[in-house]
């Protein structure tokens, strides 16, 4: 968001093209931003169903820290 704010306060000195290349890279990582938020999502809700199916079975899962990066 902050280089986005960048951008936005930038795009008040850019003159022709530079608007709309900007606005055409702001709509794309709208986009990608929408697309990656439903990813997101999808990914959630598997890892949910797989820890209701865990319980299920009774298989204990390993206790992963919120904010916790993959290696």
């Amino acid at each position: 968001m902050i280089a986005l704010r960048i951008l936005l306060r930038t795009a008040g000195k850019l003159t022709g093209s530079a608007k709309v290349r900007l606005a055409d890279e702001n709509r794309r990582l709208l986009a990608e931003n929408a697309r990656l938020s439903r990813r997101l999502e999808q990914a959630e809700l598997i890892i949910d169903v797989q820890k209701k199916v865990s319980a299920l079975l009774g298989i204990s899962l390993p206790e992963v820290n919120s904010g916790e990066k993959n290696s």
